[in-house]
């Protein structure tokens, strides 16, 4: 997951901004990422999610 600005992966904390998120909303987007993470869609690294080298194959794959 990338900035939009091209800057490299977003913090959480950058998601809830980009998000509008509300404090109710700060949770269902911890969820979404765990469950993306637990997929092997995403990887965390120093707290930022990037996707995981499956999640790019596929991109590939369904882009053909």
């Amino acid at each position: 997951m990338r900035g939009n600005d091209g800057q490299g992966p977003l913090t959480v904390e950058q998601l809830w901004h980009a998000f509008g998120a509300k404090k109710k909303q700060k949770g269902s987007i911890i969820d979404a990422l765990d469950r993306l993470e637990a997929a092997g869609l995403i990887e965390r690294r120093a707290g930022r999610s990037i996707a995981s080298e499956v999640a790019k194959y596929l991109d590939r794959i369904l882009t053909l």
